[in-house]
């Protein structure tokens, strides 16, 4: 026998980054969704129940790892959280234009226009810890 403290769950995530919190947040919506369809006669099946779900973090606090800053393409969020921008999510700025350079030793060389894949018009800029902590309040 093991003196080690155990905790029974139905779903177990590890690191709590944008992609489990998502994950979470989906899964809990849906158990939710399919739980009202059941008490209205709308979804065939039994009801699911209360699921528990556990994310495992290394870090104190979520968010403490993620370090980076990030153009974010809202069409991921908006198809998980369509209210996304209503509930606070925390937004820097839009990305108003692009411009891409060529650097050289002495000078930096404007392209007539930005190829496709660098175009971010329409995107947001994030930071991806606040993102994260967001999320995580979002979820849980």
């Amino acid at each position: 026998m093991s003196d080690r403290e155990k905790l029974e769950v139905d779903v177990l995530l590890v690191g709590a980054g944008i992609a489990s919190l998502s994950t979470a947040y989906q899964l809990l919506k849906k158990v939710g969704e399919h739980d009202d369809g059941v008490d209205s006669g709308k979804i065939g099946g039994p009801k699911v129940g209360p699921l528990e779900v556990a994310i495992i973090e290394k870090c104190r606090e979520v968010g403490d790892s993620i370090l980076s800053g990030a153009v974010m393409d809202p069409k991921g969020i908006t198809e998980l959280m369509p209210d996304w921008k209503e509930r606070g999510a925390p937004i820097e700025s839009a990305v108003t234009g692009d411009a891409t350079y060529f650097f050289t030793k002495k000078r930096a060389l404007k392209f007539p226009v930005s190829p496709p894949p660098l175009r971010q018009h329409g995107n947001y800029i994030v930071s991806l810890s606040k993102l994260t902590r967001w999320m995580e309040r979002e979820t849980m």
